[in-house]
């Protein structure tokens, strides 16, 4: 390994003019990403509302609405003439305004007043509209202008390219600040003014390779387009901190700058790499996931922990060589190179702080999982943002309207009818069901409808029906009311029938992510404790780690319990296997730096003439005997004065480190639950800061308190 990292150093010019060409590349390849803004489109192919889906784009060749545009102040004759206007501009795929005379074709003259009421009252116009799912948000400011009238919007349409088009912007915000940040927070660890610029430039060039690199999947999802380059940032800026620590110590140590180099890439490489695989099998565990955005982010997040990985052992020490002269000229003296208050407060409340975070395991765990969650999108944006407003802004006027679609054998016209009728007497919040059978077959009517409105409703085998409910897109109500439609649906047609819709999918969604959860966490959990076992070779220091970061995920999720918080549980997943897989790292450096503190001490005691030591050996390293076999000084026989010692020097040695790429994730999550207008991803980085804020006190605080009991380590 030595001689791979020697040749690495040695041609470090080949190596960074590698890294730019590849960088140069990566940005032309970012912009062809494509970005996917429908969350349910990640549900499983075989999801009943994804094969309800598939089945209505062939039988129809059009999707359900996916959002609705009044307009204010306009007349009904103009009204049903901006309609003709909507349907042929780019992006929509249908629109509806008065739907029954939609299907009937009937003259504005013609159309009663009571079929005017449900979609023009008071002035105020409603349009129902099928957009095109690659359609930009564009296309509804476009059909907005158009109407020359004040307008509101809603819909998951809206709400989906909204989110897609402010995540660039408050991408660029985010990341900004976070790096600001994390220049000033390393310019009071680094003794050079030019290190931490040098770092967040390396660190910054994998963000950009991992995103170029997204072109190998062709799309991402919004969620992970938005998120990936502040968690890739935060979760792998250790990796670069970690490393440059090391050189510096041996640095101080006198050894030249590329001999340094090579010492510390080889003595930093086995816990850095650790904590890169434990991260990257937390990312992985999301693949496992049946609701395919786990995938999706779980690839581009592991790749992302492996460039990174990548970069740290290669360009990182590239560069410092590369520019040793002009860091000298730019050093400066170090505010802050140890913690040693840290250590000594760990020191006094090591003991009683364990005890407390014992007693708090179980009900931390209980709390945890008993959060109220959102399963959907409809509650992406606060109270406060515009399209939230113009929600209730339609709502008011026209009322809640929810719409699914039902479909049905063509030849079973009958039991169709008889199914509407025993949908609309059982539940209460059905307002309307358009369709052949109820609406227009056996009457007068059916005589005046031309065949390709006819195809409208009966097409391809099936004939639907369009029901709308007075309820939101996702409730507990909600969720009732799809599987009472299901149950009756089921009672008339079997398994021939076909239900879709926002509320549908949601409904399957919450089926889907729930049954993920348990399996995600099992597995993030015993990888990583296998691989803890591989590292460390001891049963109870995994044991130990696993549950102190397992406890502090379980204390900081469980406090929006506390608080009265609803969560997104998308959100809620994703985040309890990022924090396993990166806040071990901080677990994993100090177990590491203690380990070698007892061998340094081990190796002082050998001094007495006879002795022999015997201490369990990190992976990848040996330690020999000494002296002729006389007496035997083991870790367990270590007295508690020099555990006490190798741990204050651990924690003083190791908390620089930790604190400061713990506060850069802090800071990062933050950020993007100020600037995200989308909650789901506002919400992530809020559960993220929080996780990492307790992460590093379990870490510093309660870790080494578990640490003095086994007898080996």
């Amino acid at each position: 390994m030595q001689f791979l990292f020697r040749s690495v150093l040695r041609h470090r010019k080949l190596v960074l003019l590698g890294y730019l060409l590849a960088a140069v590349c990566a940005v032309f390849a970012a912009m062809r990403v494509k970005v996917n803004s429908d969350l349910a489109s990640y549900l499983p192919k075989d999801a009943p509302s994804t094969v309800s889906l598939r089945v209505m784009e062939e039988a129809f060749g059009g999707d359900i609405p996916n959002a609705r545009l009044m307009v204010k102040g306009i007349s009904f004759e103009d009204a049903l003439a901006f309609e003709e206007e909507i349907r042929v501009m780019e992006g929509v795929r249908s629109a509806s305004f008065v739907s029954m005379a939609d299907y009937l074709g009937l003259p504005a003259a013609q159309i009663p007043e009571s079929m005017r009421e449900a979609s023009w009252r008071n002035g105020n116009a409603l349009y129902t509209l099928t957009m095109d799912n690659e359609a930009k948000l564009d296309a509804l400011e476009k059909i907005r202008a158009a109407s020359g009238h004040e307008t509101a919007v809603s819909g998951s349409f809206a709400d989906a390219k909204t989110a897609q088009a402010n995540s660039a912007r408050e991408l660029f915000t985010v990341v900004g600040v976070v790096v600001v940040f994390g220049i000033c927070l390393l310019l009071l660890t680094l003794p050079s003014w030019l290190e931490p610029f040098l770092l967040v430039a390396c660190l910054m060039t994998a963000v950009l390779l991992n995103a170029g690199t997204n072109l190998l999947f062709g799309t991402v999802s919004a969620v992970t387009n938005t998120a990936a380059s502040v968690l890739q940032m935060g979760v792998s800026v250790d990796y670069f901190i970690f490393l440059i620590h090391r050189y510096r110590e041996y640095q101080d140590k006198g050894l030249p700058e590329e001999e340094a180099m090579s010492q510390a890439m080889l003595h930093s490489g086995p816990s850095i790499l650790s904590s890169a695989l434990t991260t990257v099998i937390g990312f992985l565990a999301l693949t496992a996931m049946r609701y395919r955005i786990g995938l999706d982010m779980g690839l581009v997040l592991s790749k992302g922990i492996l460039i990174s990985l990548v970069c740290a052992f290669t360009l990182l020490p590239c560069v410092l060589l590369s520019c040793g002269s002009a860091i000298r000229r730019t050093s400066h003296r170090v505010p802050i190179t140890r913690a040693a208050h840290i250590a000594s407060l760990s020191e006094k409340l090591r003991r009683p702080l364990l005890l407390l975070f014992l007693a708090a395991l179980i009900p931390a765990f209980l709390l945890q999982g008993g959060n109220d969650f959102w399963f959907g999108a409809s509650h992406s944006y606060k109270d406060s943002h515009s399209l939230m407003r113009e929600r209730a802004e339609i709502e008011e006027a026209f009322g809640l309207s929810n719409q699914m679609v039902l479909l049905v054998p063509e030849e079973e016209l009958a039991e169709q009818a008889a199914m509407e009728e025993a949908l609309m007497t059982e539940i209460g919040e059905i307002t309307s069901i358009l369709s052949w059978p109820s609406a227009i077959q056996g009457t007068l009517l059916e005589l005046f409808i031309p065949p390709h409105m006819k195809e409208k409703l009966i097409s391809g085998g099936y004939s639907r029906s369009v029901l709308t409910l007075s309820l939101p897109e996702e409730s507990e109500e909600t969720f009732a009311a799809v599987d009472r439609i299901r149950e009756i649906a089921a009672a008339y047609f079997g398994d021939s029938y076909y239900l879709a819709g926002a509320s549908v999918s949601t409904r399957d969604l919450k089926a889907v992510i729930s049954s993920d959860s348990l399996k995600v966490n099992l597995i993030s959990l015993g990888a990583i404790f296998l691989v803890l076992l591989f590292t460390f070779r001891s049963f109870a220091v995994p044991l130990i780690l696993s549950l102190t970061i397992e406890g502090g995920i379980w204390i900081s999720m469980g406090l929006p319990n506390l608080a009265g918080s609803t969560l997104f549980y998308i959100g809620w997943l994703i985040v309890s296997s990022i924090l396993l897989g990166f806040t071990v790292d901080y677990a994993i450096l100090l177990t590491t730096r203690y380990r070698e503190k007892l061998r340094s001490l081990l190796g002082t005691a050998a001094a007495a003439p006879g002795a022999v030591l015997q201490m369990p050996a990190a992976s990848g390293q040996q330690f020999t005997e000494v002296s002729p076999p006389a007496a035997v000084v083991t870790a367990s026989a270590l007295p508690d004065g020099m555990k006490n010692t190798a741990l204050r020097e651990s924690i003083s040695g190791c908390a620089v480190s930790i604190l400061t790429s713990g506060l850069i994730m802090t800071v990062a999550g933050l950020l993007l639950g100020i600037f995200c207008t989308n909650q789901i991803i506002a919400q992530v980085g809020v559960l993220l800061a929080v996780g990492t804020v307790t992460a590093m006190a379990a870490v510093l605080l309660v870790l080494p308190g578990a640490l003095m009991l086994p007898k080996k380590l």
